[in-house]
């Protein structure tokens, strides 16, 4: 899998992520995500996986651990995470499981990489309004 990340539109993150991971990847991809917090400063992702593989259950569980051991600074430091897939039915039960279990930010699930880089500035112009 290639994961990208472009940090040129910071405070905008941009992650592209093709085709499936390794363990070795998506535990790389978390290490990147935890220093992006680690920063401490505000933010606002936009995750493009139209052309990723649905991760295996175990690559899932990791994702979901480093999210609960994050959650207070997920919710301190970013403004939302826009999640991009062209598959209907992913976009579902994404959506499904956030109905049950929302993400510790605001979120998006869309099709369309516009939208997504539309919303996620938006949450950065919303917060930094609201001080």
């Amino acid at each position: 899998m290639r994961i990208v990340f472009d940090e040129t539109t910071w405070p905008m993150v941009r992650i592209t992520m093709r085709g499936s991971a390794t363990t070795e990847e998506f535990e790389a991809y978390l290490e990147r995500r935890t220093r992006l917090l680690d920063r401490g400063v505000p933010h606002a992702t936009v995750l493009d996986a139209r052309q990723a593989v649905v991760p295996p259950k175990a690559l899932r569980e990791l994702q979901a651990r480093w999210i609960r051991e994050n959650e207070s600074r997920i919710r301190a430091h970013s403004r939302g995470i826009a999640y991009v897939f062209e598959n209907s039915a992913f976009r579902f039960v994404l959506s499904s499981i956030f109905v049950l279990s929302p993400p510790p930010s605001p979120y998006l699930v869309t099709a369309f990489l516009d939208e997504a880089v539309q919303w996620a500035r938006q949450c950065l112009a919303a917060r930094s309004l609201a001080g």
